[in-house]
């Protein structure tokens, strides 16, 4: 054989090489596989929230699986493992009710998808906590002669400019009294912290009356766990047991005159 064919056999064979070798990659290339979780960052209990899950476009034959553990579920629905599928959509969401007691839900949720032959799967453990709701309570009162409609019940939280919510009450007729209830709704041991605060309640309406005051009313409450003043009675205790003891030894010395007792005489 010439040489320029043996050259020409080499070239065709080196560029079928790499084009076997293109393909090759090509087929096995797997895009990156991810997701996307968003949620509440705390709950109220027995409260409904949502969870939304996002996986990477691109792929096929999805599945998202979800475990939720807790300290106690006890209320939680619908399951502490939930699962769904879906062919060609990545976007799930679900919705569950939170447990009746206050602690921190631990939600892992599994993505899994198919991208031609290959499987990916990624996994994520989120934490969402679950909180007693704090709840404001008022009576309001027409004094007026008229029925008053969507009467409006503002509530401020140490004396802030702004309130922190309003309750509507659609009517409200002459000399009716109303209790009407409020739920901060922010997570309290976030925004409020242990300690005093002050509760204003207001309609500014002179014809209303809040908690027997007219036009509004300020309350003091304690969120939290209130400061142990125990040692003070401990302290107390102490103290009176010592004054008894020293107004129990003084009244016990000898009055001068009279005979000291036997046992105190010297052999």
């Amino acid at each position: 054989m010439s040489k320029p064919f043996l050259i020409g056999v080499f070239a065709l064979l080196l560029l079928s090489s790499f084009a076997a070798m293109g393909t090759a990659s090509a087929y096995s290339y797997v895009q990156p596989f991810g997701q996307s979780i968003s949620t509440t960052g705390y709950s109220f209990v027995g409260e409904n929230f949502t969870i939304y899950v996002n996986d990477t476009n691109g792929f096929a034959n999805y599945t998202m699986t979800a475990y939720i553990a807790g300290n106690n579920l006890s209320g939680f629905s619908p399951t502490s493992s939930i699962h769904n599928f879906q062919a060609s959509n990545p976007d799930f969401k679900f919705s569950v009710t939170s447990p009746l007691t206050s602690q921190t839900l631990y939600i892992t949720i599994i993505s899994a998808a198919q991208y031609g032959s290959t499987s990916v799967k990624t996994s994520k453990t989120i934490q969402v906590t679950v909180v007693d709701p704090i709840v404001f309570h008022a009576v309001v009162q027409n004094t007026g002669v008229s029925t008053v409609k969507n009467l409006t019940v503002d509530f401020y939280l140490d004396n802030s400019a702004s309130p922190i919510g309003n309750v509507t009450v659609k009517s409200i007729a002459p000399n009716q009294a109303v209790n009407v209830n409020f739920t901060y709704p922010l997570d309290p041991a976030k925004y409020l912290g242990n300690g005093e605060h002050t509760l204003r309640v207001s309609t500014g309406n002179q014809l209303i009356s809040i908690n027997g005051n007219i036009g509004s009313s300020t309350t003091t409450f304690y969120y939290g766990t209130p400061p142990n003043y125990n040692w003070i009675f401990y302290v107390a205790a102490i103290v009176v047991v010592f004054m008894v003891f020293m107004a129990f030894s003084s009244g016990r010395k000898t009055t001068p005159g009279m005979r000291a007792p036997k046992w105190r005489k010297q052999k």
